[in-house]
């Protein structure tokens, strides 16, 4: 096919084959206008010369384009052409169409992409201040669109070109990493993002910027989440970007100060992260900044987790909320309803957490902002599982997982081998686990390996599952952090400690979680509803042969599950403290078929096939 289009190219005069060769670097398509400007000739000369390559169906006029525009016939031959120009005359060609370009437009009508793109191409000819200046006009045009990908890769090319400027500015080139970072961010890729943010970071450090050095550690924090927990970059940035700065009250200071209680792989201690969150935001507030002060909200509501009681960081997050309406503020107002829905769901506050999960899924996609788009269809795909909707619970988690692998989440896979195992679990068709559970056990954080032992427990594999356990059991649990999984690790612990039947340590695990019994657990690493930590209170008393207490914790949990909406778990509960009272004796079997036939009805209905159920 190659061959066959350059020997029909080979046969063309010179002026057609010319003319051909500048409209190859004008594009597949290109406007007649832009062609007799590089050109250098009248219309009808022009027409002239072309006529040989439209007889030879070479090129072929743009429908509907009143015979203004032309187009190759094929992509081949256009790349023919392109390809066999040589690199000087590529360089030369580009900068002249987009000379042309410029000459053929309105100031305001400027095609800027393309501007952008041609005198990329002809940088090695001067043409470097233009490129940048309408790359720039491009990436902000993007934005306003919401082309984030667009947007990104124009400023990483600004950077790129702006390093090969004689003598470029230091902190110039930190800004324009910054700036990309920021566009990388929008659009979702956030490994890039932090790629851009660690690289300004570091270059600020070499040339003794501070302001800049602090810059982009908040933002690498922004972008890298929780992973930062995980990353051995982020901790001696902090600390080097915090030595760097003066000494006193600093905007910067306040934003970077909550991170002065990590440590590589760990929050740190509860009260160091108490000290210090709360030192950023009383500076935040001195100061008066109110993106500091945003800044430090988030920080402390984030490593506050587990550590403040859900109603204290849901004020956290109502003032996040509240100060980012203000400002107009949209990203400040996903993060926190982000954090408030959390806060919500682990209060059993249904009607508000749906009122504000209305808003956030409107709002994320109203901003196309890519990772609370993804965290939204997480949020349903959790909502709908956990009302019985569990078809449409899988579909959103097939969504979920599509979107997250678009914008590179690494924890996508995780997240969806969970979400799905819980939903067919439920349903009853899960007979085995999927790979990406099968790995849980192996990763370093506490969190995922106490998920892995939910899912032996209900596989019935007692030997992987005791292993697990028994880790989280070293030191009478004294080695759960007061994190954000402490709920978690806790309510999975007491499924392994009942499952067992584990006296010495049901007392223990119970004084740990009944602070917390009027609260949900909700698994944020798997998007996930566990159920009332009293139903797992439940299961420890009656380990502990406290049936009385049992009972009480039971008949709560009934009560959370039926004002959340909890149908599967509901059911589950039924069932499970219906078998506890049938093995009691006094007259608790009146109330036992009760149970059981209000758990039977409502598996009918929901399609629940594997019954009794396997987590009870």
């Amino acid at each position: 096919m190659v061959r066959a289009v350059s020997r029909r190219l080979e046969g063309l005069p010179d002026a057609t084959r010319a003319l051909l060769e500048i409209a190859a670097v004008l594009g597949r398509e290109f406007p007649l206008a832009a062609l007799a400007s590089v050109q250098s000739c009248p219309q009808p000369e022009l027409l002239s010369d072309l006529d040989p390559a439209l007889r030879e169906g070479l090129v072929e006029p743009v429908p509907a384009s009143a015979g203004a525009r032309v187009r190759f016939s094929h992509a081949l031959v256009r790349d023919a052409l392109y390809g066999s120009l040589g690199l000087a005359r590529r360089v030369f060609l580009h900068g002249q169409v987009g000379e042309a370009l410029e000459a053929c437009h309105r100031a305001d009508q400027l095609p800027l992409y393309e501007l952008a793109h041609h005198f990329y191409l002809a940088a090695p000819q001067g043409c470097a201040p233009k490129a940048i200046d309408y790359a720039l006009r491009a990436a902000r045009q993007a934005e306003q669109v919401f082309a984030f990908d667009s947007a990104a890769s124009l400023r990483d090319r600004v950077f790129e070109l702006s390093c090969a400027l004689p003598e470029p500015d230091a902190g110039t080139l930190c800004d324009l990493l910054i700036a990309a970072g920021h566009a990388w961010y929008r659009a979702g890729e956030l490994e890039k993002a932090t790629a851009r943010y660690g690289r300004a970071a570091d270059q600020a450090r070499v040339h003794g910027d501070a302001a800049r050095l602090a810059l982009g550690a908040s933002f690498y924090a922004k972008a890298r989440r929780g992973f930062v927990l995980f990353d051995a970059y982020f901790v001696p940035l902090v600390r080097s970007a915090l030595a760097a700065l003066p000494a006193g009250d600093d905007v910067l200071k306040a934003k970077l100060l909550g991170f002065r209680c990590l440590a590589a792989g760990s929050l740190g201690p509860a009260a160091e992260r108490e000290a210090a969150t709360r030192e950023a935001l009383e500076m935040a507030r001195r100061i008066g900044d109110p993106a500091a002060i945003r800044f430090a909200l988030t920080l402390r509501r984030w490593l506050m987790a587990g550590a403040l009681h859900p109603s204290e960081t849901h004020l956290i997050a109502t003032e996040l909320i509240d100060r980012a309406r203000r400002a107009n503020e949209d990203d400040g107002v996903l993060e926190g309803l982000f954090w408030r829905l959390q806060d919500q769901l682990e209060l059993g506050q249904a009607e508000p957490a749906a009122r504000d999960f209305a808003e956030y899924g409107a709002l994320a996609e109203s901003e196309r902002n890519m990772t609370h788009r993804y965290w939204a269809l997480l949020f349903e795909a959790m909502q709908r599982s956990w009302r019985g909707e569990l078809t449409q619970a899988l579909e959103l988690a097939d969504r979920a997982l599509a979107f997250g692998q678009r914008i590179r989440e690494p924890m996508a896979a995780m997240i969806h081998a969970f979400q799905v195992w819980n939903i067919r679990d439920l349903l009853g068709t899960s007979d085995q686990p999927p790979d990406a559970i099968a790995g849980l056990a192996s990763l370093a954080h506490a969190a995922p390996r106490a998920l892995s032992l939910v899912v032996h427990l209900a596989q019935g594999r007692h030997d992987d599952a005791r292993r697990l356990y028994e880790e989280l059991a070293r030191n009478d649990f004294a080695d759960v952090a007061h994190d954000l999984f402490r709920r978690i690790l806790l309510a999975a612990a007491s499924a392994g400690c009942a499952a067992f039947d584990d006296r010495a340590h049901a007392k223990t695990l119970y004084e740990l979680l009944a602070p917390d019994a009027e609260l949900n657990v909700i698994g944020l690493s798997s998007w996930v509803f566990l159920g009332p930590v009293s139903q797992f209170l439940g299961r420890l008393a009656q380990c502990m042969h406290e049936y009385e207490l049992a009972a009480q914790h039971f008949e709560r949990a009934l009560a959370q599950c039926a004002s959340f909406g909890a149908r599967p778990q509901l059911a589950i509960l039924q069932y499970e403290y219906a078998q506890m009272l049938r093995g009691l004796p006094g007259a608790r079997a009146g109330r036992a078929a009760q149970l059981l036939a209000q758990a039977e009805r409502a598996a009918q209905e929901l399609g629940m096939l594997r019954w009794p159920p396997s987590r009870s």
